[in-house]
């Protein structure tokens, strides 16, 4: 991003709640119009075009000192962002105390910094904020040398306290590098000891609630690099356990609350426990709606999306049962209503998994909706996978519909794609002869070549391990030819 489009950049990340709350604010204030123009004029610009806003000024002085009025505009814009989420974090609420007891202090209206330093210390050591407990006990320790200079014990049990606020602290650097270590480790494939290792022995281990979460995980990670299932299972029940016995902590932690659960989510998937993978959706679904997320968080939408795409591809493995058709269309609506602050990545894995349930329902025309959406935009790289076996289902798709005239042409663009993937290139090769083949015979012939994709998709010695996915991970084939009676 070039630094003057960082401005653009920011205006365009807002939500339609934050723009209005952000006009409404600024609507109070005298002299506000020129930077409401601007912002109004990059925020209806699909890209950022400065010499084109700047005509808007031509006739105006702000034009001389044009990088001023951004700067101004940019600076309002965090303000309002700040003053619009203070209620809904804890952190931001601390850090307006620690502002207001600056203020106070040095108006030496010290009685009222008393009643300040009482709520922040209130609220760092209930949500575990150590940083901020530090800075508050030091207020704390100010305000008792003012109010009483030779009372020295008191002065030496703030300090011990703010010793005790800062071990806690580095027990929390200890837990993160120690997660830091092992991921690299199992990114390297070293399975040997590494440091801090020695904290996973004991959940007590753990000063505070961050630090709790990153042992269950870290356990939970070494568990799955070792290959112990049972141990990897009783990680994850542990995890859960802690988040029962500290629920009046998630809504303060809800990133690192989901992102665990989407963890825990996905391994039960992985391991085809999805009576218990969807009884941790509906409990994840219920915590949405109750810390109602919002739009502009894009990191907790970002993993609220993870979670649906999860519940898609059990609905797909489930074989998509129809009484799931709501659920489904209901997933389907909320991805709409995300897309724009959706990566690539994300929408390609959506649409893919809604074509691939409705290819099972056997709505084709629905799954060729889906499909297209991801063969008529330009992803480019991004997850040439899935863009891939997008291809392969529409083949499918198509023959279902009868519109064998059309395979020829959708062999090779799905050929053209198969060159970007590191897969087995013989084997697709051969998938891809298949269907060009049921492309070209008649009908009294399709069963030859149902037996011979059969034969491939069965044939280990065509599929390595590290190609395996190739042929069962994506789509089913094998669903497919049964339903074609071919077992």
């Amino acid at each position: 991003m070039k630094k003057n489009e960082e401005l653009f950049a920011l205006i365009k990340a807002m939500s339609k709640s934050e723009k209005r709350n952000f006009r409404l604010e600024s609507a109070q204030f005298k002299g506000s119009a020129k930077y409401i123009k601007l912002f109004d004029a990059i925020d209806s610009s699909d890209e950022y075009d400065e010499q084109q806003i700047k005509t808007l000024f031509k006739n105006d002085k702000s034009l001389r000192q044009f990088h001023v009025l951004k700067n101004y505009l940019k600076q309002a814009i965090l303000k309002s962002l700040r003053s619009f989420h203070a209620k809904r974090s804890k952190q931001v609420e601390l850090n307006d105390c620690l502002s207001n007891l600056n203020i106070l202090f040095n108006k030496e209206l010290f009685q009222l910094c008393e009643v300040e330093v009482k709520k922040a210390e209130r609220i760092a050591v209930e949500y575990d904020l150590f940083s901020g407990l530090n800075e508050v006990q030091n207020w704390k320790r100010k305000l008792a040398q003012t109010k009483d200079p030779s009372n020295f014990s008191l002065f030496k049990q703030i300090l011990q306290q703010q010793i005790d606020s800062v071990e806690r602290l580095k027990n929390q650097h200890s837990y993160y590098q120690l997660i830091t270590d092992l991921s690299e480790s199992i990114i390297a494939g070293y399975k040997g000891p590494i440091p801090n290792e020695e904290l996973l022995e004991d959940i007590n281990n753990a000063s505070s609630f961050e630090s709790g979460v990153i042992h269950c995980n870290a356990r939970y990670f070494k568990a799955v690099n070792l290959g112990n299932a049972d141990e990897t299972k009783e990680c994850l029940n542990d995890l859960i356990a802690f988040f029962e016995l500290h629920k009046n902590k998630l809504e303060q932690y809800p990133g690192l609350y989901i992102s665990s659960m989407n963890n825990a989510i996905s391994y039960f998937v992985f391991t085809v426990d999805y009576d218990t993978a969807l009884k941790m959706i509906v409990q994840l679904q219920d915590f949405y709606d109750r810390i109602k997320l919002q739009k502009e968080n894009i990191t907790l939408l970002k993993q609220a999306l993870r979670m649906y795409n999860l519940e898609l591809e059990i609905y797909r493995q489930l074989q998509a049962e129809s009484e799931n058709k709501d659920k489904i269309e209901s997933i389907h609506l909320t991805v709409e209503k995300a897309m724009n602050k959706m990566p690539d990545s994300y929408l390609i894995s959506f649409w893919f998994q809604l074509a691939n349930i409705y290819f099972v329902l056997e709505d084709f025309k629905t799954a060729l909706k889906f499909l297209n959406k991801i063969m008529d935009n330009n992803f480019g790289d991004t997850r040439s996978d899935i863009q891939l076996h997008a291809r392969i289902l529409n083949l499918m798709v198509h023959f279902e519909l009868n519109n064998l005239f059309v395979l020829r042409y959708f062999v090779e663009s799905a050929k053209r794609m198969a060159k970007k993937v590191p897969y087995d290139q013989q084997f697709l090769k051969k998938l891809l002869s298949c269907f060009s083949k049921l492309g070209q015979l008649s009908p009294s012939d399709f069963k030859a070549v149902f037996i011979e994709l059969k034969t491939l998709i069965a044939n280990n010695d065509l599929i390595t391990k590290e190609h395996i996915n190739l042929s069962t991970g994506y789509i089913n084939y094998n669903r497919w030819l049964e339903k074609r009676g071919i077992s």
